[in-house]
């Protein structure tokens, strides 16, 4: 008798996975859908084939995601779906390839695919490509190149939560203003004009958009990459996340926050100084900066923040279990419970793990480490890195130039104004590092990043429609050199790099900097490296 995890990994891997053939070419029947999610529900919930029980749970309830309280099943209808967007996608973006080309010729031969109706007798083929369709449409986001094909106020070109056109800030508008009208001759944007015809918010998300020198094109918007996946549409279509909330009442989310801050408050864990964010991403930056500047040390020395010092990983998870439990199990118990069993998780785990970190730590004292790895001969290596906080603040970055010697020939730091998503970052620095190599006349370069998207973006370009234009930039700005290659880095090769950069912003060192050598307060670290290489 399989236990209910057994039961669940079976469902997900097999159960799920037998029709995804048949799913990605065709739109299976309402009716085959529901025998197929009947039977899931029998083997999920019955002991045997000859013992049936009660289904005490609806299957929708447990196809929702386990953050909102199912399972994680998926839907067969909307899986089936979210399967034949991913051919719609292929037909958009792949107009050359046969079975475009056929659908074409039949169906959308004087219009667009997106624009394109069922048609006279259609194939079943086409009419489950047209439903795969109805998915692309929703997440859909106009890229904006040069702006000769997108209408401003048609188009949807914003992403602000999901794709949307832009809000005016004038009562009478032209339709058929395109974007090009809004780029000037050097693919920047007019700003006077963005100011006369858009809110300031609206303005500012518009100049945070790369732009020009390419066609405008439609990239997928919930994937950080802007291109369709599988993963990404059934997550639009299955995601009940953002309609829990909002159907919640305003009394019972107060309620569940003054029981999360009463639990803080308790643990006598700081909390910034005009209170927490409502995002998730800005809350833990602050928790990770108290960490680095010592702060918590500085509140266990003088005696009021040892919870907070030894748990904090408990102390969120049991900020997350009180959370569930006044949501999904209708049950409350007092903050001090919690902080109690804080201290109790904090201290078994401590003494489970006293043996392994002692370990750990004769490893590192027998320089069992990661080190710079150096290039070939006649190769400069250029390790980079961007400090990148969030989509508001500024970016510190740096690079250093070494042979393969372990010899440092340059250094350069700069704060970059903010960049939306970690990704842009790196790419706008990777286009400083090359500019600056080019101006220092070096002829074979190798770029090594700890951000491995970074890397896998340039070697991939098609892949990741969405940053296509710092992505030619990077591949123009290697023309002139005689050989330029990228490479993946691990944490613990960059860390020259990183401490540079992130002394940008520590110590304020704002202004554009490069010089010969590397910093002195790295001096010894830097020798170290170099001698690991003999």
């Amino acid at each position: 008798m399989l236990s209910l995890g057994g039961k669940e990994v079976l469902l997900k891997s097999i159960a799920t996975a037998l029709p995804v053939y048949a799913m990605s070419c065709f739109r299976l029947t309402k009716h085959h859908c529901q025998k197929i999610m009947s039977a899931m529900s029998a083997f999920w919930w019955n002991e045997s084939g000859d013992k049936k029980k009660i289904h005490w749970i609806a299957w929708d309830k447990l196809c929702e995601s386990k953050a909102n309280g199912g399972l994680g099943f998926r839907d067969v209808e909307d899986f089936n779906q979210a399967l034949l967007a991913k051919q719609a996608w292929k037909l958009m973006n792949e107009p050359n390839c046969l079975l475009a080309k056929i659908f074409k010729g039949r169906y959308y031969a004087k219009t667009s695919f997106l624009d394109a109706g069922k048609g006279n007798r259609p194939s079943y083929a086409w009419r489950s490509i047209v439903f795969g369709r109805e998915l692309l449409r929703k997440g859909l986001l106009k890229s904006i190149g040069k702006g000769l094909s997108s209408y401003v106020w048609v188009d949807k070109w914003i992403m602000d939560g999901e794709p949307r056109r832009p809000f005016s800030k004038q009562i009478l508008f032209d339709v058929n203003l395109k974007a090009l009208e809004l780029i000037d001759q050097n693919g920047q944007w007019r700003v006077e004009m963005l100011h006369d015809l858009f809110p300031e918010n609206e303005v500012k998300r518009i100049l945070s958009l790369q732009i020009g020198g390419r066609e405008d094109k439609f990239i997928w918007a919930y994937t950080k990459h802007g291109a369709y996946s599988v993963k990404s549409g059934y997550w639009l279509l299955a995601n009940k996340e953002a309609e829990s909330i909002s159907n919640r009442t305003a009394l019972e989310q107060q309620v569940l926050n003054l029981k999360c801050r009463e639990l803080w408050q308790l643990s006598l864990c700081p909390k910034p100084a005009q209170g927490f964010s409502v995002t998730l991403e800005e809350n833990l930056a602050f928790l990770f900066d108290a960490m680095d500047s010592h702060l918590f040390d500085a509140m266990d020395s003088q005696g009021h923040g040892a919870v907070c010092v030894r748990s904090l990983p408990w102390l969120l998870l049991n900020v997350w279990k009180n959370r569930n439990s006044i949501l999904y199990a209708a049950t409350q118990k007092s903050p001090t419970f919690w902080v109690s069993n804080v201290e109790e998780e904090a201290k078994i785990w401590e003494k489970v793990n006293k043996k392994a970190q002692n370990m750990k730590v004769q490893d590192s004292m027998l320089g069992d480490r990661e080190f710079w790895c150096s290039p070939s001969p006649g190769v400069v290596k250029c390790n980079v890195h961007i400090n990148w906080r969030n989509g508001v603040l500024q970016s510190g970055g740096a690079w250093i130039a070494r042979d393969h010697t372990g010899n440092v020939l340059f250094h350069g730091h700069d704060a970059f104004t903010s960049s939306p998503s970690r990704l842009i970052a790196e790419l706008r620095g990777i286009i400083w590092v090359l500019r600056s190599a080019r101006d220092l006349h070096f002829e074979s370069i190798c770029i090594a990043s700890d951000h491995e998207d970074t890397i896998e973006a340039i070697f991939s370009p098609s892949l990741w429609p969405r940053y296509r234009s710092l992505l030619e930039q990077v591949a123009a700005l290697c023309i002139p050199f005689a050989s330029a290659s990228f490479e993946a880095e691990k944490i613990g090769n960059n860390l020259i790099a990183r401490d540079i950069a992130k002394s940008v912003l520590r110590d304020g060192r704002l202004q554009s900097y490069l010089a010969l050598g590397g910093p002195a307060w790295l001096h010894q670290r830097i020798i170290r490296e170099a001698s690991r290489q003999d």
